[in-house]
C-alpha cells in the first residue's frame, strides 16, 4: 500500500520509549486506513532506547504507507516539527504513541472535514485503566470571526485547549503561517500550536463524537510525578503566549481582547497548578508556605502586559496579594478531595 501524490490526510506519531504502548496506536489506525492510498502515517523516533524502533521497522514491512525518521533525543516539539516539515498531506493529524483511535476515526474525518473549514476539532475520552471521561468540547460551526474567537477563547481559558489530538489542521495554513511547535519548551507546547494556528483561522467546525482515546494509565508519565520546574516552565510557556498577542494583527480590538483576557486568565490560573503541585510532595506546613511564597514572588516578578476581565480580576487576586495560606488551604483541599475519589473508586 502507497501513499500517492494526492495524500489527503498526514497523521504525525511522535514516539519515546513508546515499545509498550506503539503497536496498539498503529494497529488502531491501519485497521481503519486498510487499502486506502491518500493516507501516510509519519513516525519521528525521538531517541528512543528502548525497542521502538525494531517495532516501527516490523510495521513497515507490511504498511507501506508509514513513512518513518529517527532523531536524536530533542523532546516531543523537535519531532512534530520533523513530521511537520517532511509531511505531503493536505490535512495534518497528531497522535501521540500511548494512545489508540476509536473505530470510527476515518470514517468521522471523513464526514466532517472540508476546504471551509480551517480546523475541525472532534471530540475525545480518557481512559485511566479503570474509567472513562468523555470530553468537553459541545458541536459548533461558525464562519464568523468573533463568534470563533469567543468560542475558543472560552477553552482556552478552560485549558481545554491544551491538546492538538483530536484536531484536523489545514497544512496550507500551517505553511503559510509558520506554525511550529516551540522546541526546548518543557510543557504547554500544544496549547503555544493551538494558539498560534487559532489566530490564523476564520472558519471552525466542532463535533462531539469521539474519535480518540487519551490513555493515562503509565504511572511513570509526567502528569503523576513532581515536576521540579513546573512553575518555571508554565511561566515560560506564557510567556510564548503573550509574546503572540503582541506579534499578531488583530483586524479587530474586541477579537484582541477576547485573546489577551484569555491568556491572562490561564497565565493566573497556572498559578494555582504549580501551587497544587506541591500535593506531590508531601511537604511539611512549614516548607509548604516557603514553597507557595516562592511560586507567588515568581508570578509578580514577571513582567507581562495584563488585560483582565473580572473573573481573571477575581482568579488573580491571591496571586497578585501573595495570599499563601489561603493558597495553601485550597492546596490542601484538593488533595483531600482526590482522595476521597480514590477511595470511592
Amino acid at each position: 500500500m502507497k501513499t500517492t501524490a494526492n495524500t489527503r490526510y498526514s497523521i504525525i506519531i511522535p514516539a519515546y520509549n513508546a515499545e509498550r504502548t506503539i503497536s496498539k496506536c498503529l494497529e488502531s489506525l491501519l485497521k481503519q486506513i486498510q487499502a486506502r492510498t491518500d493516507i501516510e502515517i509519519i513516525i519521528v523516533n525521538d531517541g528512543s532506547l528502548d525497542q521502538t524502533e525494531q517495532i516501527c521497522h516490523d510495521f513497515m514491512k507490511d504498511h507501506q504507507c508509514i513513512r518513518y525518521f529517527h532523531i536524536e533525543n530533542s523532546g516531543v516539539s523537535a519531532a512534530r516539527n520533523i513530521g511537520l516539515r517532511n509531511a505531503k498531506g493536505e490535512y495534518i493529524i497528531f497522535v501521540d504513541s500511548d494512545d489508540f483511535v476509536e473505530g470510527s476515526f476515518l470514517e468521522t474525518i471523513d464526514s466532517t472535514v472540508s476546504k471551509e473549514w480551517d480546523i475541525c476539532i472532534l471530540n475525545f475520552q480518557t481512559f485511566d485503566g479503570v474509567n472513562t471521561y468523555k470530553g468537553e468540547f459541545r458541536q459548533f460551526r461558525s464562519k464568523d470571526y468573533k463568534e470563533i474567537m469567543r468560542y475558543l477563547t472560552r477553552y482556552l481559558k478552560q485549558q481545554q485547549l491544551n491538546t492538538v489530538y483530536g484536531k484536523i489542521f489545514r497544512y496550507d495554513l500551517i505553511k503559510q503561517n509558520h506554525v511550529e511547535f516551540p522546541e526546548g519548551l518543557q510543557i504547554g507546547e500544544d496549547k503555544v500550536f493551538m494558539a498560534r494556528y487559532m489566530v490564523n483561522i476564520r472558519t471552525l467546525y466542532v463535533s462531539d463524537r469521539i474519535i480518540y482515546t487519551v490513555s493515562s494509565e503509565n504511572l511513570n508519565s509526567l502528569s503523576r510525578m513532581k515536576r521540579n520546574t513546573l512553575c518555571e516552565d508554565i511561566i515560560t510557556e506564557h510567556r510564548y503566549l503573550f509574546d503572540l498577542i503582541d506579534q499578531t494583527d488583530f483586524t479587530d480590538h474586541e477579537v484582541y481582547m477576547m485573546f489577551a483576557r484569555a491568556v491572562t486568565y490561564s497565565f493566573f490560573r497556572s498559578a494555582y497548578t504549580s501551587v497544587f503541585e506541591l500535593n506531590k510532595s508531601h511537604l511539611s506546613y512549614r516548607d509548604s508556605i516557603s514553597e507557595i511564597r516562592q511560586i507567588l514572588h515568581t508570578y509578580n516578578s514577571q513582567k507581562v502586559d495584563i488585560h483582565r476581565d473580572l473573573h481573571a480580576f477575581l482568579i488573580s487576586l491571591p496571586v497578585t496579594c501573595r495570599m499563601s495560606f489561603l493558597m495553601y488551604l485550597g492546596m490542601r483541599l484538593i488533595a483531600y478531595r482526590k482522595n476521597i475519589v480514590s477511595y470511592q473508586n
